[in-house]
């Protein structure tokens, strides 16, 4: 599906252009941020999560730096204020009435109410918007129909992860662990959420390939 995987590119784009932005401080570079986090939420509503996980991570980029300051607080005003322009300004459905146009999205995130078709899960027929479609169904569907190799590399880069805030990893420095740990969660908190609430899903995972 086109979105979903502009969804994705964008997502591999914001995280990129935070990082770059919290790391270099340039005010062009918090430009880019703001713009580039009101692409991926314009597309859909899941990229709120992504601006502000990022957003949170830079907060304590900076304290573990110890780089607060006039500038490190503009920077962050910047970017929140250049990101709501550029979604504004992308987001003319949501100009007449803000509050509905929020409560539709976000209602449709977890149940999305424009198809009432059914999946062959398992050998059986099951009605998603009725509930009766298992949470692992998610799960499922990314271990069979994603490569070996790329699971494989997945697993290697969460243990190292781990291993690294246990104080025995030596590929990133603290600082950047925070960003590499914010641009992970970006990818699998919506996902868990999504297995834990059941949320509607159909089609395979498509509607989560920013996992990816």
């Amino acid at each position: 599906n086109n979105k979903d995987l502009v969804l994705l590119c964008l997502l591999v784009d914001t995280c990129c252009v935070a990082v770059r932005a919290t790391r270099r401080k340039k005010l062009s570079d918090v430009l880019l941020f703001g713009l580039t986090a009101a692409l991926v939420s314009n597309t859909k509503i899941v990229g709120l999560f992504f601006f502000g996980m990022m957003g949170l991570a830079y907060i304590v980029y900076v304290s573990l730096k110890k780089q607060w300051n006039r500038k490190s607080v503009v920077r962050m005003l910047t970017a929140i204020l250049s990101f709501a322009f550029f979604y504004v300004l992308l987001t003319p459905a949501m100009w007449p009435d803000p509050s509905q146009y929020f409560l539709h999205l976000l209602s449709n995130a977890f149940q999305f109410s424009r198809w009432h078709g059914q999946i062959l899960f398992e050998g059986a027929i099951f009605d998603p918007v009725a509930g009766e479609l298992p949470r692992r169904y998610l799960i499922k569907l990314i271990y069979l129909t994603t490569p070996l190799f790329i699971l494989g590399l997945a697993a290697v880069g969460v243990f190292e992860l781990l291993h690294s805030f246990c104080g025995k990893g030596k590929i990133l420095a603290l600082p950047e662990r925070v960003l590499f740990t914010a641009a992970c969660l970006c990818a699998l908190v919506p996902l868990l959420v999504a297995v834990a609430t059941g949320s509607l899903v159909y089609n395979g995972w498509r509607h989560f390939y920013f996992s990816y």
